[in-house]
């Protein structure tokens, strides 16, 4: 049975909202392996370098639930540098909601995704210069 994923919200043109369930992060890898045209993990991108083209792919699978007719073409033209900071924290929340384990541990410790580190606050990501 599928797991239910949250939906992040995000001010782009209008409010959106992003869901990164497993077929959005499958699907995404697979975009993100042609764009780049050899292998891509999309576990190690997190990691190493998630470019805007990553971004753009991971945004644009996050909000095909929503509106299935959005283009990778249409969701990069709502990538405007004011609102990078703001896309950056959504997908990176939307990341960590879709990795989360499906339960809390009986003592309250969770286990959460490749972006979340214990003792590091969770607020906005710092904008890149």
């Amino acid at each position: 049975m599928p797991r239910h994923t949250p939906l992040i919200p995000i001010e782009l043109d209008h409010p959106r909202h992003i869901r990164l369930d497993m077929q959005a992060i499958f699907q995404a890898e697979r975009a993100m392996c042609l764009l780049w045209q050899k292998p891509v993990n999309i576990l190690a991108l997190f990691s190493e370098t998630l470019t805007l083209n990553d971004m753009a792919i991971l945004l644009h699978q996050g909000l095909l639930h929503e509106d299935p007719t959005l283009t990778l073409s249409d969701v990069q033209d709502l990538m405007t540098f004011d609102k990078l900071s703001a896309i950056m924290t959504a997908i990176f929340d939307a990341w960590n909601a879709a990795t989360q384990s499906a339960t809390a541990d009986e003592g309250g410790d969770t286990q959460a995704g490749p972006l979340s580190f214990p003792g590091v606050p969770s607020g906005a990501t710092p904008v890149l210069s």
